[in-house]
């Protein structure tokens, strides 16, 4: 199965990053480089909004 992730396009893994919560976004930017790349992708960011948690 590891492989099957590593050969994943940027914009494949992107698609799937845009769902993830904001705090598992995070984590997974700190996986590899190819990640944090995919995670910079613009369509990651189109529909995320930026709230503060309440504590």
């Amino acid at each position: 199965m590891g492989e099957l992730v590593d050969n994943l396009p940027e914009e494949v893994l992107a698609l799937i990053f845009r769902d993830l919560p904001l705090r598992d976004l995070a984590v997974a930017t700190r996986v590899c480089r190819a990640w944090a790349a995919a995670a910079a992708n613009s369509t990651v960011w189109s529909d995320k909004s930026i709230r503060q948690e309440a504590k």
